[in-house]
Order: structure tokens, then C-alpha cells, then sequence
């Protein structure tokens, strides 16, 4: 959801997708909150309950969805770049990764970890992602990323992937961060 001032061309829909969004949110709660206490007669209740099917889901999935988009898109070897230095193919094809699950995730995933062939067309059908990430892994072998998914490799990256350095394309932790800055302080002239 955009919370700075979006463009005048959005203003329209997000602000009916906002109130869309609140008055779904609202009318649950109301609903559940008459529900629970004609049973239970306890306001306490009632919150629990209100606490139990909104707010408690929504923050499951938000830790879910951006554990997923940090271990597709964060990664040593994955490249990000300047604005005025991207370009579509880089975008879609070096930007991300496709992470190889065990059997049958997928299918509950809508498999998501497949997710370079998204990039390139979103149109693809999930249960055609596979067939087009090995497409284009045969069409660019040096390009596509395409890794087992596996926790040392996520607690590897998560370690080593804490700022990007735009300048040299790499992931810096933060030791190496201010080592950076540090250098650079120090080889600046400093005003006489």
C-alpha cells in the first residue's frame, strides 16, 4: 500500500482500494464482534476473537510473504542497480532468482519461488512457471539464477546482505559498510 502522496493518476483508485480495504476490515470486525458476544456475552472475548481473524493472520502473511520476496531477491550474486543503469532484461533476468523447493511446495505456494519467468511475463500461468524458467535457463545459462532453496543459504545471505553498494554492484555487511565509509572519509582532503 502507497502511504506518501501518490501520483495524481493514482490518487482515484488507491484511495478507493484504501477505503475498500478499511470497510472490509471494519465490517469483519463488527460482524464477529455481534457473533461472539450473542454467544459469550464478554467484551474480552469478543476483542480475542477480533485479534485471533484479523490482525494476528495479516501479520503471519506479511512475515511469510516478505521472508519469501527477501530470499528470491536478496543474495550475493544477485545484482541490483542504478536507476539510470536499469534496464528491463536486467530487471527480470538479474534481479531475482528461481529457488528449487521440495516436491509439492510449490503446489501450495502457487509456486512462487519460480519467480524469474514472473519477471519476464507476468502472464505465464503458475503451474507454467516451471517450463518457462527452464526455457530461459536454456536461453541464457550465464544469466538465470537457479538454486536449491536451503536455510544455510538464507542465514548466509541474510548475514552478508545487510546494504547494497550501488558504486561497486556488491552487498556489504554492516562492518564492511563503514570500513567503506571509513576509507572513503579518510582519503578525502579535508578543506585547508
Amino acid at each position: 500500500m502507497i502511504i506518501f502522496t501518490p501520483p495524481a493518476r493514482w490518487i482515484k483508485v488507491i484511495r478507493r482500494d484504501r477505503i475498500v480495504t478499511l470497510g472490509f476490515v471494519l465490517l469483519m470486525a463488527v460482524v464477529l464482534g455481534f457473533v461472539c458476544f450473542a454467544r459469550t456475552h464478554s467484551i474480552g472475548g469478543v476483542a480475542w476473537l477480533i485479534l485471533r481473524a484479523e490482525p494476528v493472520p495479516f501479520l503471519g502473511f506479511s512475515a511469510m510473504i516478505g521472508s519469501v520476496v527477501h530470499v528470491r531477491n536478496v543474495a550475493r550474486d544477485i545484482r541490483w542497480w542504478k536507476r539510470n543503469e536499469w534496464n528491463k532484461f536486467k530487471g527480470q533476468m538479474e534481479g531475482t532468482t528461481v529457488l528449487r523447493v521440495p516436491k509439492g511446495v510449490n503446489f501450495f505456494f502457487h509456486w512462487i519461488m519460480i519467480h524469474s519467468p514472473h519477471h519476464v511475463d507476468m502472464r505465464i500461468p503458475m503451474y507454467n512457471l516451471e517450463l518457462a524458467a527452464l526455457a530461459i535457463e536454456k536461453v541464457y545459462p550465464d544469466v538465470a539464477h537457479d538454486a536449491p532453496l536451503r536455510f544455510k543459504d538464507f542465514r548466509r545471505n541474510t548475514k552478508a546482505c545487510k546494504l547494497y553498494d550501488f558504486d561497486e554492484g556488491r552487498w556489504l555487511t554492516y562492518r564492511g559498510a563503514r570500513e567503506v565509509l571509513a576509507s572513503a572519509s579518510s582519503s578525502t582532503p579535508t578543506p585547508s
